[in-house]
């Protein structure tokens, strides 16, 4: 996302809604137009919101009072701005994913872990948001504050981004805007993005940037449908040695004019005693 966002500020465009009236598109004579809405990625929205708590105290296994508060207050603005919202959640691990899953949870006891040893050295003087982690139930605490405020939630089987890309193609004739996360894989699944860095919301004013798929593509000069293939070329997940030259093989073949495009992976150097 921070490299669409940095190479080319300008494909973004301006989305802004103040008061119940929304500049997404002309409206139409007769009947009043459906309100504007977002498809909210919602892990996303947990680690957006949490972060931004300056009373949360997430270092301690977070104020989920607190956390509580910050997202009715959340959900209560968008929709005094006239905006309506639909939030899908990751469900289960994938099996595929549980390495993936694990080295994260290692990461974030390691950072856990330094953080806790710099308090230490300052004497328990906070360190901001440094190094955040997520504590555990903050999902679970935004769930209830949703469902309490009569907002459509519900949870994915697996990872949200496929479900939340057909949440938005199911709504986009209903007023659906974009998708609300900070993944830039919902560009590359052709579907409009409004990251959560780039959102204003003051009072009944909100006000985003929303990066089309075929700005995007236009302005790193490919065409839209060769979107997916970028990210696979360029996916920052984890994957192994193995299955990654695996993927070149089938993707490049060993004979004709694409075998200057196979890619070479070269083994790191051995350290030396």
């Amino acid at each position: 996302m921070t490299f669409v966002q940095m190479a080319s500020p300008s494909i973004g465009r301006t989305f802004a809604v103040a008061g119940g009236r929304g500049g997404h598109g002309a409206e139409k004579r007769g009947a009043p137009p459906p309100p504007p809405l977002v498809i909210v990625d919602g892990s996303a929205l947990a680690y957006f919101l949490f972060q931004r708590c300056e009373t949360c105290r997430w270092w301690d296994g977070g104020d989920m009072r607190a956390f509580d508060v910050a997202a009715t207050e959340f959900v209560r603005n968008i929709r005094a701005a006239g905006m309506d919202l639909r939030v899908v959640f990751d469900g289960m691990v994938h099996p595929l994913k549980h390495d993936t899953v694990l080295s994260r949870l290692r990461d974030n006891a390691r950072r856990m872990d330094s953080y806790l040893a710099q308090m230490r050295m300052r004497k328990g003087a906070q360190l901001g948001h440094s190094g955040f982690v997520l504590p555990f139930g903050a999902v679970e605490c935004l769930t209830e504050a949703l469902q309490r405020e009569g907002v459509p939630c519900r949870r994915a089987l697996y990872e949200a981004d496929g479900e939340l890309a057909q949440e938005f193609r199911e709504w986009s004739d209903k007023g659906a805007v974009a998708v609300l996360s900070n993944d830039s894989d919902f560009i590359c699944m052709r579907v409009p993005l409004m990251p959560l860095n780039e959102i204003r919301l003051e009072a009944t004013t909100f006000t985003a940037v929303v990066y089309d798929p075929a700005a995007v593509a236009e302005s790193i000069g490919i065409a839209e449908h060769m979107l997916p293939m970028l990210a696979c070329m360029a996916g920052n997940d984890y994957i192994s040695r193995e299955a990654l030259a695996h993927f070149h093989q089938q993707l490049v073949p060993s004979s004709g004019c694409n075998s200057s495009w196979k890619v070479r992976l070269i083994p790191a150097p051995a350290a030396h005693p």
